[in-house]
């Protein structure tokens, strides 16, 4: 059974966002699937300091960050899962404030050291999960 993650980055409780979650979750859940819903909103998620602190060590495995808040239990999920549902409203033409700070801390899944002047994925070429039912 695939593990599926639907991150949702709005604001408000039971707006269309959340709700087209819910569809998309009930229509994964009928074709087999085990679908997670997190709600960004309920997760303490600091600002990216952008000290790359996680990035220097190579391996498969996300880096670790110098915070410690809510993205570290995100990350474990997101390791778990086999795919993800993104959702946001837009707000002045972009998702909202807080998924692009989800965003921009998933940089754990870059390989950067210093002396290299771009960033390397650390999980390239994965296959992608099926769902079958």
């Amino acid at each position: 059974m695939s593990k599926i993650l639907a991150i949702n980055g709005s604001y408000r409780d039971g707006g269309i966002t959340d709700q087209a979650v819910h569809k998309i979750v009930q229509d994964l859940v009928a074709a087999g699937a085990e679908v997670e819903i997190l709600l960004l909103r309920e997760y303490p998620i600091e600002f990216c300091l952008n000290c790359r602190e996680c990035t220097q060590k190579m391996g498969d495995s996300p880096g670790k960050c110098v915070q410690h808040d809510g993205m570290g239990e995100l990350i474990n999920k997101i390791e778990r899962a086999d795919g993800y549902i993104l959702a946001s409203p837009t707000n002045f033409g972009s998702v909202t404030a807080i998924d692009k700070c989800f965003m921009e801390r998933l940089i754990v899944y870059a390989y950067w050291p210093w002396n290299v002047s771009s960033p390397k994925l650390r999980k390239e070429n994965e296959p992608s999960p099926t769902l079958h039912g």
